[in-house]
């Protein structure tokens, strides 16, 4: 199915929208790995919170997206799974992903408000419902009088059942602590200010910003029992394909790698700025272990280091339109349209996602993902030693 064009303007928008990603355990999950992950992220982690919110607006919604691995769209900017989705398999953690279709499309129908926890740049999560009390309930572990209330609503509100047995399998209070908290947000910062023809000072201007949001959410999740918490850096959004396409540019302005040099090193610049913030939050907040994750140098790594990983494309998109970059902004993944008075424009998918490194212009391919799975398990890119892996952990192979 293609995408139709006059949904590519939305989806734009919904790529600066970040949502929160909550994964339960599930029964075979062993009690020495985390019982929970809570990732807070943008449409590189989103497995449905855009679809929930946007439905039927999302490039993602429609193939090519997800051909890969499921054969059909899933609410997934990737060919497949994305790196979280490795992660969670890994842990043999069941995902939570339709909480947002269950709790946000029931709303449109009955009126209620959302209940999809959402945020800007890591600001707090919203749960407001008209039956809060039995959130609150069930967060303080009374789940007798709230499986008794999910009763109750059998017969008298249908719709309010389906959100209620939903709401069932948040986790259980002692999770909150337990649990791994992932925060990777700022790429759509970086990419907003791009698209509104910002210049790099003005983008630089806002960077501490930026740092300050994403270190008041840690110490917002602190508050609430979180304890065990990654932050990513921001990867070279010099090198991706829209902004080499979009961003007016001449040859003096890439570096070896053919990326856009200002850009990353706008980048390095932030990741350095947020690093050291982490640095001091783990003098602030004692009980946590607050560990960085270098994105930046995780992706350039596959972009251009990549045959040993079975992928020799770097930085060409996998799907749109054949170019140099094979990324035309007017004609993305999955759309044809007419552009320049006439020409008619076709976006092709390539036959071997497996062999690129970028599915979209914007995001990664399943194969990507896989190894940023890996390589986040391993530990490698951490700013400091911490094994996400504790020998006693019977986990998954990905």
């Amino acid at each position: 199915m293609t995408i139709p064009s006059g949904r590519r303007c939305s989806w734009k928008l919904i790529t600066q929208v970040s949502c929160l990603l909550l994964v339960l355990s599930s029964h075979k999950a062993s009690a020495t790995c985390f019982p929970a992950i809570f990732n807070f992220g943008d449409s590189s982690s989103d497995t449905g919170g855009n679809h929930a919110a946007f439905p039927t607006e999302t490039a993602a919604e429609y193939l090519p997206y997800g051909q890969t691995y499921f054969n059909e769209p899933r609410a997934r900017y990737s060919d497949g799974r994305l790196t979280i989705d490795f992660i969670i398999g890994h842990f043999r953690l069941r995902q939570w992903g339709k909480f947002c279709n269950l709790m946000g499309n029931k709303s449109k129908s009955t009126g209620l408000p959302y209940v999809v926890p959402t945020f800007d740049t890591g600001v707090a999560v919203t749960t407001q419902h008209p039956y809060k009390k039995l959130y609150d309930e069930l967060f303080r572990g009374k789940n007798d009088s709230f499986s008794g209330a999910v009763e109750t609503t059998t017969s008298q509100d249908p719709e309010l059942k389906i959100a209620l047995e939903a709401a069932r399998r948040i986790p259980l209070t002692e999770y909150f602590e337990q649990g791994l908290y992932i925060i990777s947000i700022g790429t759509s910062d970086f990419s907003a200010g791009i698209a509104k023809q910002q210049t790099l000072l003005d983008i630089e201007a806002y960077l501490p910003d930026i740092v300050t949001g994403i270190t008041n959410a840690v110490k917002a999740i602190y508050n609430e029992g979180a304890r065990t918490i990654i932050v990513g850096g921001v990867g070279p959004i010099g090198c991706l394909p829209v902004q080499l396409t979009v961003i007016t540019h001449d040859a003096t302005q890439l570096d070896n790698f053919g990326c856009l040099a200002p850009y990353n090193t706008l980048v390095r610049s932030y990741n350095v700025q947020l690093k050291q913030a982490l640095v001091d939050l783990r003098v602030q907040l004692p009980l946590a272990t607050i560990v960085y994750l270098d994105n930046y140098q995780l992706q350039h790594n596959l972009l251009f280091n990549n045959t040993q990983n079975g992928i020799s494309v770097g930085i060409q998109s996998c799907c749109g339109v054949p170019s140099t970059y094979n990324f035309n902004d007017k004609v993305q993944c999955g759309e044809t349209g007419i552009v320049d008075g006439g020409l008619f424009l076709v976006s092709q998918t390539c036959p071997n996602p497996v062999n690129f490194t970028i599915w979209d212009g914007y995001h990664y391919t399943e194969a990507a993902n896989r190894y940023f799975a890996r390589q986040i398990l391993s530990g490698r890119y951490f700013d400091l030693p911490f094994s996400l892996i504790p020998d006693n952990c019977t986990a998954n192979q990905i």
